[in-house]
C-alpha cells in the first residue's frame, strides 16, 4: 500500500500537461523578445533585421522551444517507464509468493488427509477385528469349554493376534510398517554396497601401488609417473604409470578394480592405441588384479580391429593378489 502511495505521489509530481508546455514556450519566447526589445531601447542606435536575420530568429526560438519540449517529455517518459518497471516487478513477485502458498498449503493438505486415511482405515480393520475375535470366542465358549482352561478373554487374544497377522501378511493392516520397513531395508543394503565398494577401493590402491612399486624396483625400468590414471583422458593422464625402457622409449601401466566400469576399459584402450600409433609410447600393459570376464571380453573386442603392429604391443595380464611381485618381475618388456 505505501508503495502504492509513493508511486501516485511521484506522478503527480513529475507529470505535466502539453498545456503548461505551451504557457512555458510562450513566456519563454516573450521574455526573449522583451529583452531583445529592452536592449534595442537603451542603445542609440537602431537595430535592424533583414528578412533572412528575422526568419533564422524566429527559427532559433522555435527550436529552442522544441528542444524544451522534448527534453521535458523524455524526462516524463523516462519517469513513466521506470514506474511501470517497479509496478510490474512488484506484481510479479505478489503473483509468485501467491502460488508458492497455494501450492506449499495444497501439499501440506494432500500430505495430511493421506496420513488420517490410512490411520483411519488402520482404526476401522482394528476395530473390526476386535469385534470379530470377541464374537468368535463367545461363541467358542458357548458351545464347548475351550481346552487346556482357557477362558472367553484369552481366546479373544489368540483369535485377534491370528486375525492381525493374517491381514498384515494379505497387505490390509500395516502399510505404514511395511513403508518403513522397505526403506529400512534399502538404507542398509545401501550402507552395506557403501563399505563393500570403500573396502574394494582399499584393496585396489593398496595393491596398484605394490605393482606400481614392484616395477619401479626393476633395473631396466625407470619411474617416470606413478598415480590413479583417468580413463577418459587423451593424454599421458589414462595411465597409472610409465616408465623408461633402456633404450629410451616409454611403456604405459593401466589397472583395473572391478567395481570400475566395463566403458572405463574400452575408453583406455582406444586412447592407448592412439598413443602407440602416434610413437609416444612404446608398450603398453593392462592388469587386473583377479580373472574378470566382463573386463577380459572388453579388452578382446577393443583391440580386435587395431593394426597387428599395435595388437602386438598390448597386452592383458592377470595379476592375483599374491603374486604381485612375482608378476611385476616377469612382465615382459621390450627393449628394441
Amino acid at each position: 500500500m505505501e508503495n502504492t502511495q509513493e508511486t501516485s505521489k511521484r506522478k503527480q509530481e513529475w507529470s505535466i500537461t502539453y498545456k503548461q508546455l505551451g504557457v512555458l514556450i510562450l513566456a519563454f519566447s516573450l521574455g526573449i523578445i522583451a529583452a531583445l526589445l529592452f536592449s534595442s531601447a537603451s542603445v542609440s542606435t537602431p537595430t535592424t533585421f533583414s528578412t533572412t536575420q528575422l526568419i533564422s530568429f524566429v527559427l532559433t526560438v522555435i527550436l529552442s522551444g522544441a528542444s524544451i519540449v522534448l527534453a521535458i517529455s523524455a524526462i516524463s517518459l523516462g519517469r513513466s517507464s521506470e514506474q511501470s518497471v517497479i509496478q510490474r516487478s512488484d506484481e510479479s513477485i505478489r503473483l509468485q509468493n501467491e502460488v508458492f502458498q497455494k501450492t506449499t498449503d495444497a501439499l501440506q493438505r494432500i500430505e495430511s488427509s493421506t496420513g488420517v486415511t490410512e490411520k483411519r482405515i488402520e482404526d476401522i480393520i482394528s476395530g473390526r477385528v476386535g469385534d470379530l475375535s470377541q464374537k468368535i470366542a463367545q461363541i467358542a465358549t458357548e458351545k464347548q469349554e475351550a481346552p487346556g482352561g482357557l477362558n472367553a478373554q484369552e481366546i479373544e487374544k489368540m483369535i485377534k493376534k491370528s486375525l492381525y497377522q493374517s491381514l498384515r501378511e494379505e497387505g490390509v493392516l500395516g502399510t505404514r510398517a511395511a513403508r518403513d520397513e522397505e526403506r529400512r531395508r534399502m538404507e542398509e543394503e545401501k550402507a552395506e554396497k557403501e563399505r563393500i565398494q570403500e573396502q574394494q577401493s582399499k584393496e585396489y590402491k593398496t595393491h596398484s601401488t605394490r605393482f606400481l612399486q614392484a616395477l619401479s624396483s626393476r633395473d631396466d625400468l625407470k619411474a617416470m609417473k606413478m598415480g590413479r590414471g583417468k580413463a577418459y583422458s587423451s593424454g599421458d593422464d589414462v595411465f597409472d604409470g610409465i616408465y623408461l625402457r633402456k633404450d629410451g622409449k616409454r611403456i604405459g601401466i593401466i589397472d583395473f578394480a572391478i567395481y570400475h566400469p566395463v566403458l572405463f576399459m574400452t575408453a583406455s584402450i582406444a586412447t592407448s592405441l592412439h598413443k602407440l600409433q602416434s610413437g609416444s609410447i612404446a608398450q603398453v600393459h593392462v592388469i587386473l588384479y583377479e580373472e574378470n570376464e566382463p573386463f577380459e571380453r572388453a579388452f578382446a573386442e577393443s583391440i580386435a580391429i587395431a593394426d597387428p603392429k599395435l595388437k602386438s604391443r598390448i597386452s592383458l595380464t592377470v595379476c592375483p593378489p599374491d603374486k604381485i611381485e612375482e608378476t611385476a618381475a616377469a612382465l615382459a618388456i621390450a627393449n628394441n
